[in-house]
């Protein structure tokens, strides 16, 4: 799932519970999209890195809090 914006005084507030709800309702609908697969041997990996290189918003004033996030399923064990 992305979700992008062109600045990010325009970007979404992570504890803003319309925000939460469309990150929910993107995941599910991943989720059900998906063609799985039955294996015993598979691994999930998590990265997260925040990018902190944007400071504060001149408009609002907030701490920008701009994050990759990736989760990785792959089969036996092998990313």
């Amino acid at each position: 799932m992305i979700v992008c914006c062109t600045h990010t005084h325009f970007s979404a507030d992570p504890e803003d519970p319309r925000f939460q709800a469309e990150v929910e309702t993107r995941i599910l609908h991943a989720i059900h999209a998906q063609k799985y697969h039955d294996s015993e041997d598979f691994g999930v990996s998590f990265q997260s890195v925040p990018f902190e290189g944007v400071g504060k918003s001149r408009i609002s004033h907030h701490e920008a809090m701009v994050l990759l996030q990736l989760v990785t399923i792959y089969k036996d064990q092998k990313p």
